[in-house]
């Protein structure tokens, strides 16, 4: 499908959403529905579809709007590995985020979606680093350029478990996609299937050009792009879930100051043990976090 919009307005809008710094501080378009393959087809539209992919400021009601906590995974490209340090540290000290609501953009959304279904994040890194090995990223020119999205859709096939769409469908994983033409926000929190929850985090991910050559991912019929582009913290839940008594917690690694200083190479290829440190990194903040009592809300 040929793309509308003027190429110089594309590069622009790819360079904004490459700055993750200010993500947070943009404010969001307008939102756009994104339709499922059965409305595409002509069939009609049904309430239980359209809870599945929900426009911003829905005031529909959840079984998830009794959760004690909300986690915020946002974008941060390899840095997810700083992330998975967290949900390691997360997972190894009895914090059981089931009762937790979830929500993740672009790699936060990978985050998310592995903390949800309980995957250890170490098995998970072994499994990126053994794929990165099998295409050669540590030699090839370009890196990850070209081959991050089918690298990244086979990663999630292998590790998710079998019955993964049961467990994320209690609404407390919210995973985010940016549609296009409008950039607005849209929250994905009920999967058709496991496929489905794959292809959202598929469409979350999507860094423009750079994943598979392609400007924007096809999710249930529609365009979208990552995920984390001009997302703001109230993006990631519905308005619902944002409560003054609900807690919000932002697993951000520029919180860290061993990693902030690094946000620039969040698409840069580096060695192998470069990313467990970062991993390891995620686990020692985290541990910090814990005596700064923040994860309090967790329990």
């Amino acid at each position: 499908m040929k793309n509308a919009i003027p190429e110089s307005l594309l590069l622009l809008l790819v360079a904004l959403s490459l700055d993750f710094g200010a993500s947070f501080q943009l404010v969001s378009s307008p939102y756009h529905v994104v339709t499922s393959r059965r409305q595409n087809q002509g069939e009609p539209k049904n309430r239980s579809h359209l809870s599945a992919v929900r426009p911003m400021k829905d005031d529909s009601t959840s079984s998830a709007g009794t959760s004690k906590a909300r986690l915020i995974f946002p974008g941060g490209g390899l840095f997810f590995y700083w992330q998975a340090g967290v949900i390691a540290y997360l997972q190894e000290n009895s914090y059981d985020l089931n009762n937790v609501l979830l929500s993740g953009a672009s790699a936060g959304a990978l985050s998310a979606t592995i903390a949800k279904t309980s995957i250890s994040p170490y098995r998970a890194t072994e499994l990126a680093l053994q794929m990165s090995d099998e295409a050669g990223v540590w030699e090839r020119p370009l890196g990850l350029m070209g081959i991050w999205g089918d690298i990244i859709y086979q990663w999630l096939n292998d590790l998710l478990p079998s019955d993964a769409q049961i467990v994320v469908n209690d609404e407390r994983l919210h995973v985010l996609v940016t549609p296009v033409p409008s950039f607005g926000k849209n929250i994905v929190s009920r999967f058709e299937s496991r496929e489905d929850l794959i292809q959202a985090n598929m469409a979350s991910v999507h860094l423009p050009w750079f994943l598979n050559g392609n400007f924007a991912y096809n999710f249930r019929g529609s365009p979208c792009i990552d995920g984390s582009f001009l997302a703001r913290p109230s993006d990631y839940f519905d308005k619902q879930y944002t409560q003054e008594n609900q807690a919000k917690l932002i697993l951000d690694f520029k919180r860290d100051p061993v990693m902030k200083s690094r946000a620039a190479d969040f698409v840069k290829v580096v060695s192998k043990q470069a990313i467990w440190d970062i991993l390891e990194q995620g686990k020692k903040h985290a541990k910090v976090m814990d005596v700064n009592r923040e994860f309090d809300i967790l329990r």
